[in-house]
């Protein structure tokens, strides 16, 4: 028992129609896996044991993992407050958002996102809904994902925000 009062419970898998089997089971009925935490480290071994080519290690072949069922997960809100909005007062800067999304306002409630590319904002004492409209965007695996939507279309068009990590316009 962990110090939070988690269980962890571990298996090894060695058996060779063990392993086939669950291989076979992940070739049929899971369509999809997703790496929530850790994709830099992993394309970063990718590129590596491409560059080893056959120099490669067998071990290169294989990487540690641990899997959840999408029910076991819960994706907590990941917020950006930007310190003011690049020189646009607040009427400009919705007009700005509206080439780009549909704004709804919500009144006093927070809003919290309930379906892919809808955003919740928060402007001068009031909640909105923003939802990215159809073609700004792409369909690629990054362009398609909220947090790219949200910086091209936002945070660098609208707020001038470059770089997450670094631009003093954020605070984290």
């Amino acid at each position: 028992m962990a110090e939070d009062a988690i269980a962890h419970t571990i298996w090894i898998v060695n058996d060779d129609k063990a392993i086939a089997a669950i291989t076979q089971l992940f070739a049929t009925q899971v369509p999809f896996t997703y790496i929530a935490d850790g994709h830099h480290r992993a394309a970063s071994a990718a590129k590596v044991k491409k560059a080893l080519g056959s120099k490669a290690p067998e071990e290169a072949d294989y990487f540690l993992t641990t899997l959840f069922p999408s029910s076991q997960l819960h994706i907590m809100d990941y917020n950006r407050v930007v310190k003011d909005l690049n020189g646009h007062d607040e009427t400009a800067f919705m007009e700005g958002l509206q080439k780009n999304f549909n704004c709804e306002g919500v009144g006093k409630t927070i809003y919290k996102p309930a379906h892919l590319h809808e955003f919740g904002m928060y402007l001068a004492g009031n909640w909105f809904k923003l939802t990215a409209l159809p073609g700004t965007y792409t369909s690629d695996p990054i362009g398609v994902l909220d947090v790219t939507i949200l910086s091209n279309n936002i945070l660098d068009k609208l707020l001038g925000i470059k770089d997450q990590r670094t631009d003093n316009g954020l605070i984290l």
